[in-house]
C-alpha cells in the first residue's frame, strides 16, 4: 500500500513483518487520522493484525505523534518571561505546576523564566 503523501523517515523499515507494512505508512496513518490505539492502525493498514510483535513499535509511534501534537499546541509563553500576580505562591508553582508539566512531557524544563510577585 503506497501513499501519495507520506511521512518521511530516515530508513523506511518494515515494522509489521506479517503484512510487510513500513514505518512511513504506519506513521502517515497515525498522523493523518490522529490515531490513539494500535487497533485503529490495524484497521487502516493491517499492521499489527496478526502476531502482534510490532504492537510496541506502533504504540511508540502513536505516543510520539501525540507528544508532537501536544508541543505544537503548547502556549506561546514558553521561552518568554512571565509574571504570576494572581495570588498563586511561587513555591507552589515551582513544585507542583512545573513538575507536572515536565513529568507529562509537555515541557522539558528549559527556557522558562518566571517572576513571582505578591498581589
Amino acid at each position: 500500500m503506497k501513499n501519495e503523501s507520506s511521512i518521511e523517515v530516515d530508513e523506511d523499515e518494515i515494522i509489521c513483518n506479517c503484512f510487510q507494512v513500513t514505518e512511513s505508512t504506519i506513521r502517515t496513518h497515525i498522523f493523518k487520522k490522529n490515531i490513539a490505539q494500535v487497533e485503529d492502525v490495524t484497521l487502516l493498514c493491517e499492521a499489527g493484525g496478526n502476531c502482534g510483535s510490532c504492537h510496541m513499535l506502533i504504540q511508540l509511534f502513536i505516543d510520539q505523534n501525540k507528544h508532537k501534537k501536544t508541543l505544537e499546541h503548547a502556549p506561546e509563553i514558553i521561552g518568554k518571561p512571565m509574571t504570576i500576580t494572581s495570588g498563586i505562591r511561587c513555591e507552589a508553582f515551582n513544585s507542583e505546576i512545573k513538575g507536572s508539566l515536565v513529568s507529562s512531557h509537555i515541557w522539558d524544563g528549559s527556557c522558562f523564566n518566571i517572576a513571582c510577585t505578591t498581589s
